[in-house]
């Protein structure tokens, strides 16, 4: 459906405010593990409770990469909420993270949340695999987003934040793959690999609809 959305006749300012304000939600509040702190607490946290161990038990380069990741997270939000801003009516609130903290989840998405959570409890490294793989689902709005890249105004604001996402989760989504060969996996582990990815694909088709 998203290759129709932008020249629906049901698109409205109110639509795009709607599934901006969810985007920019998950980008700061979701996380591929179904971690609750968020994108941005949650390793914010974790980089200063690890601080006093770099380079005695964390190494140096884990955490300039949980760094990176941070940044580019963290730009993600950025570029949903100027398109936002940019619909919002004179008067109206403008978005925040506080704000989106409280924004009631729809259901769709506590679905594949709270799967993912439960899939990396129960599955360890596999089940983070599977997460990291379905991450984005293979970039399909955003990738549909980019195409509304000329026409001015909000759609080409829309057009720049999904550009910015989709070169970040499709590095995000190859995590996933990177290493498998050296992982030493079974038969048994394959098969798990593949019914968890299925699973989470799926739940992710609802929740873009």
């Amino acid at each position: 459906r998203c290759f129709s959305y932008w020249d629906s006749p049901v698109r409205t300012r109110e639509t795009d405010k709607l599934w901006i304000l969810r985007q920019a939600r998950k980008e700061v509040w979701d996380t591929p593990q179904g971690d609750r702190r968020g994108l941005y607490l949650g390793p914010v946290e974790d980089l200063l409770a690890d601080f006093p161990r770099i380079d005695i038990e964390v190494p140096r380069r884990l955490v300039l990469a949980r760094m990176e990741t941070l940044q580019e997270e963290f730009s993600h939000y950025c570029a949903f909420a100027d398109a936002y801003d940019a619909l919002c009516a004179e008067g109206e609130p403008r978005i925040s993270p506080a704000m989106l903290k409280d924004l009631p989840d729809w259901g769709e998405n506590l679905a594949i949340r709270d799967r993912r959570a439960a899939i990396v409890a129960a599955h360890g490294a596999i089940g983070e695999r599977a997460c990291m793989f379905t991450e984005g689902g293979y970039c399909t709005l955003f990738s549909e987003g980019m195409r509304l890249k000329g026409r001015g105004g909000v759609d080409a604001l829309i057009a720049e934040a999904c550009a910015l996402v989709y070169d970040d989760e499709f590095g995000h989504m190859c995590k996933g793959i990177v290493g498998l060969d050296s992982d030493g996996l079974g038969a048994a582990d394959w098969a798990l690999l593949i019914e968890l990815s299925v699973e989470l694909a799926r739940l992710r088709i609802p929740m873009r609809n």
